[in-house]
């Protein structure tokens, strides 16, 4: 079975099991904020720095959780549903980004000026359940410090590329 927690796509994703029992606030190696890539026509914005926003931050286990289970998964771009319920309402949004705490999202910042990029482009004839666990797998290697890229991740983006094939 995949790893994918999307209730359409696995309806059991997150089963009450006993997790309440473990130790609280285990640490990450690394402090991560979450970014948000809100769509630039629904919100009028014009720009990339404009339109991208840090919405939370995780040092524990724990933070982590309760923030990514508001994280689209990959599958929901299928459904056209790539938004994020927000307090003021669901934002539409255009991606989602994991990044280690005082990097930001962007060329500019120190930490990825003279970085690279590694692109997976994955077609839906994968099926959303492969598509989810690759992404998943990708986020728990990060936020584990289990991907031993020798210090050069900083963070990983999901972007929706559905709505606009031209971007």
């Amino acid at each position: 079975m995949a790893f994918s927690l999307n209730p359409a796509v696995q309806p059991d994703a997150l089963p009450d099991d006993g997790s309440d029992d473990l130790p609280k606030d285990l640490k990450l190696k690394h402090t991560w904020n979450f970014w948000e890539q809100l769509n630039q026509g629904a919100q009028g914005k014009s720009g990339y720095a404009e339109s991208t926003r840090k919405f939370g931050t995780c040092s524990t286990v724990e933070e982590f959780w309760s923030m990514f289970s508001d994280v689209p998964q990959p599958s929901q771009l299928f459904e056209n549903r790539m938004a994020r319920v927000t307090p003021d309402g669901a934002a539409a949004l255009d991606g989602v980004m994991l990044f280690k705490d005082g990097v930001r999202p962007e060329w500019e910042d120190p930490a990825n000026a003279a970085g690279g990029h590694f692109q997976v482009q994955l077609l839906p004839s994968l099926g959303a359940a492969t598509i989810d666990e690759f992404w998943n797998n990708i986020v728990m290697g990060c936020i584990g410090n289990t991907l031993d890229l020798k210090g050069l991740l900083t963070g990983v983006r999901l972007v929706d590329k559905l709505q606009n094939s031209s971007t």
